[in-house]
Parts: C-alpha cells; structure tokens; sequence
C-alpha cells in the first residue's frame, strides 16, 4: 500500500456490490437509490433550499454510478466528497434552517443510527450490510428533513 489516497481510491473493496458481482444484489440496490431520490422530492416538499435538494441528487447519481462501476476511482471519489457534502447539509439544515427546539430528539436518535451505520459499514458481511447503509442514510436525511 502506497498510502496516497489515490491509491487507496483505486483500491476498492473487491467485494463491493456491483452489476457483475450479483444481479439480484444491483436491482436491491437500484431501490434504494429510487428511495433516497424521493427524500430530493420531500426536501423540495418541505421548502428546503434548491441547493439541497440538488445535493440529494447529484449525490445519489454518483452513488449509483459508483455502484454500476466501482472500479472507476474518479466516481468513488464523487460519490465519497458529495456525501460528505450531504452529511453536512444535514447538519446545516438540522441545527439552523428548522427553527425548533426539537433538534436534541433527533441527536438522541441519529446518534445510535449512526453508530449502528459505522458498524454496519466496517463490518464483515460487507455485501449484505451494505443496503442497511443506504437505508440508514435515507432515515438520517428524513429525520432532517421532517
């Protein structure tokens, strides 16, 4: 290991679900891109800024496209920066833009989501908790967003 972080772009997870590596797997997965695309449309329900709204979807395309081509280090490094991006525009929209007292129930919450997400990510079954990643990230965006 080179220790660049192109290197570690290029890299991957070999195990990454993809197309090629199960099919079955990919239209799951598609799913959960249609879903997190409807958190976009809540957003823009729930008057939040354009930005946003185009943030969830830009980062959702790249999400998908890192998907369908996960060896492509360019789309993991897009998908990697704009979700980055989106966690804090959650954090923006939480702490500022909602106006309410509210905000600790949703710490009190997403804080256990969270952990939960870190172990779901690092854990060994990688394929498999790998959806439970995406959901969570859609709960943590509807938690924001409602």
């Amino acid at each position: 290991m080179t220790g660049t972080f192109r290197s570690l772009l290029r890299k991957g997870n070999h195990n990454h679900p993809t197309w090629p590596n199960n099919k079955n797997f990919f239209f799951l997965l598609f799913f959960v891109h249609i879903l997190h695309l409807m958190t976009a449309v809540l957003a823009y329900w729930y008057n939040l800024p354009l930005l946003y709204v185009f943030l969830l979807i830009v980062q959702t395309l790249f999400s998908f496209l890192y998907h369908l081509k996960h060896s492509r280090w360019l789309l993991r490094l897009a998908d990697w920066i704009f979700s980055i991006m989106v966690i804090i525009a959650n954090l923006y929209i939480l702490f500022t833009l909602q106006n309410r007292s509210e905000w600790i129930m949703d710490l009190i919450v997403g804080a256990p989501v969270v952990v939960l997400a870190f172990f779901l990510l690092f854990s060994s079954d990688y394929q498999r908790h790998h959806i439970y990643w995406h959901l969570l990230s859609i709960l943590i965006i509807l938690i924001v967003i409602t």
